[in-house]
């Protein structure tokens, strides 16, 4: 069965915050990345979609203007400075390469009813590793489906403790010796990436995204996001930024398109669906 998709992308100034959450599949956006905005832009109709076939995305993202240079931490009399300071580390709420590719946009699907490719189904029960490593997070955004395990590594030879704090979930503080781990089990969907700290070494920072679905990416240091398997169709996706939070708008292919709360809406057809560079002005950037 063959269905025909048709949208407009809505236009909105950036929001954030969780109203407007609801689940849908059909969003009002112009699909597959294309640029709309208000003022009489009329509806585009889109090749057609087959259901039951799946699709792989692709985005880049890059940053709209000067990147900026990366923050060392001052360690000066904080706790385990001399071996932490081996490492460097950074500020990482805003990581943009020398090219402007920018660091650890999440996009992720927003109806929690969404078909499920087989290769996910196979997979649940997997551990996914978040890393204390360095003094700090590896990766500083890790997402994690609910049918999946999370396995927190501490690799360093100091003592780390997480501490995760969520909206559904039960929040968690846990101390972990020096080449230890621990196990949890998070089994409620969460809106947002949530924020992920050391109690010990208070610069360690990162998110966790818990979601009931595994439709979600994280774009790498080449600023490319891949999310694989999707079923086809017209669907929602949020995107956010540690440092915008909820993104509201995007330039592709020199024009603006307008993200309500975050909402994009893609066009997800069989096979690879690349589209193409967004790029996220410079001015969105206020944490």
């Amino acid at each position: 069965m063959l269905v025909r998709i048709w949208g407009t992308l809505a236009v909105a100034v950036m929001a954030l915050g969780l109203a407007g959450c609801g689940d849908d599949k059909s969003g009002g956006g112009k699909p597959a990345g294309g640029a709309s905005g208000g003022g009489g832009n009329k509806p585009q109709q889109q090749e057609e979609i087959a259901e039951g076939d799946w699709g792989n995305l692709r985005i880049k993202f890059v940053y709209g203007g000067t990147p900026p240079a990366a923050k060392k931490i001052d360690l000066a009399g904080k706790t385990d400075a001399e071996y932490c300071g081996q490492h460097s580390p950074s500020v990482e709420t805003l990581l943009v390469g020398p090219n402007g590719e920018l660091e650890n946009v999440v996009v992720y699907l927003r109806p929690s009813d969404a078909p499920l490719h087989e290769s996910y189904k196979a997979q649940e029960g997997k551990e996914v590793t978040l890393t204390n490593k360095g003094c700090r997070f590896e990766p500083h955004v890790r997402t994690l489906w609910t049918k999946y395990k999370l396995k927190i590594v501490n690799a360093d030879e100091r003592g780390h403790n997480t501490n995760a704090v969520f909206f559904a979930n039960d929040d968690f503080n846990t101390q972990i010796p020096a080449g230890e781990f621990l196990i949890k089990e998070l089994p409620k969907n969460e809106n947002l990436p949530m924020p992920i700290s050391c109690g010990a070494h208070k610069w360690m920072k990162g998110h966790l995204l818990v979601r009931d679905n595994p439709y979600m990416g994280v774009s790498g240091s080449d600023g490319v996001l891949t999310i694989k398997d999707l079923p086809s169709g017209n669907w929602n996706f949020i995107v956010w930024h540690e440092g915008v939070g909820r993104v509201g708008e995007a330039k592709v292919k020199g024009a603006l398109v307008f993200w309500k709360k975050g909402v994009a809406n893609f066009a997800i057809n069989k096979g690879d669906n690349d589209l193409g560079t967004f790029e996220i002005a410079a001015g969105q950037f206020t944490k």
